[in-house]
């Protein structure tokens, strides 16, 4: 079977802006979710008012349109209830966003092009680039090749080549807040440009 080929609209600063907006809402919409999951009355309503009885489980749909059932509703909630699941998947959730703006700025040489002959990429945006590349790297930083060669800077953190392999960027370097401040800041740049 032959797909229809699909047509790849590259976001622009301000689509890439609205959609830090969308990831910012995902991240409260997940952490909303790990407060339910970890307020019994709340469990006592999936389970006698919803229907989620013991033994029930996550249906997922597959290509061949049958469905993978794999997934213990209850154990899941069960991990979801303590702190390092909590941790883990709020880091993860923080993670995927800087990845995913980051690969959208990236896809589009973080607009280096819209800046003015002799200017630099703003030191927000090289900041950026280096905090994507430090989530993908087990959360530490991760410098090479005389890296950072341009200013890479947000607020009052400044990076430098000696914070090259420390690890703890999320959480203990950068605290949630510093991050969606960073979110801001980087939409409020791209709605500049």
């Amino acid at each position: 079977m032959r797909r229809a080929a699909r047509l790849w609209v590259v976001p622009g600063p301000t689509e890439i802006a609205t959609h830090i907006e969308f990831l910012k809402d995902l991240y409260v919409s997940g952490s909303t979710a790990l407060i339910a999951l970890n307020d019994d009355s709340f469990l006592a309503h999936l389970e006698h008012d919803l229907g989620f009885d013991r033994g029930s489980t996550i249906r997922l749909g597959r290509r061949d349109d049958s469905y993978y059932e794999g997934i213990d509703f209850w154990e899941v909630v069960t991990r979801a209830r303590t702190p390092e699941f909590n941790l883990t998947l709020m880091g993860a959730l923080l993670s995927a966003s800087i990845s995913w703006i980051g690969d959208q700025l990236n896809s589009e040489n973080y607009f280096d092009d819209l800046l003015a002959l002799g200017e630099v990429r703003a030191p927000i945006l090289e900041f950026l680039r280096h905090l994507r590349n430090a989530v993908s790297h087990g959360n530490r930083w991760h410098f090479r090749n005389g890296e950072p060669r341009r200013p890479a800077s947000f607020g009052s953190f400044v990076l430098d080549a000696g914070l090259d392999g420390t690890d703890g960027v999320l959480f203990e370097f950068l605290s949630t807040g510093d991050v969606f401040q960073l979110m801001d800041d980087v939409a409020e740049h791209l709605r500049a440009l």
